[in-house]
């Protein structure tokens, strides 16, 4: 079962980026949420772009 989660959006400058000009990039992205199943039935957890490609997988 592959089922997204609601989407998010970074901002144009980014986060994490160490050095750059704009204040809130230097800051870490963090990301939480939820899932209406049991941690069992979870394998992984992915972040993919609006185009599919897979940027972060994190196993369960």
């Amino acid at each position: 079962m592959n089922e997204p989660a609601p989407l998010r959006s970074v901002p144009k400058w980014g986060f994490g980026i160490e050095g750059s000009a704009h204040e809130g990039a230097r800051l870490p992205l963090y990301v939480d949420g939820g899932a209406a199943m049991a941690r069992s039935d979870i394998d992984r957890f992915e972040v993919r772009a609006f185009g599919g490609e897979r940027l972060v997988v994190i196993d369960a």
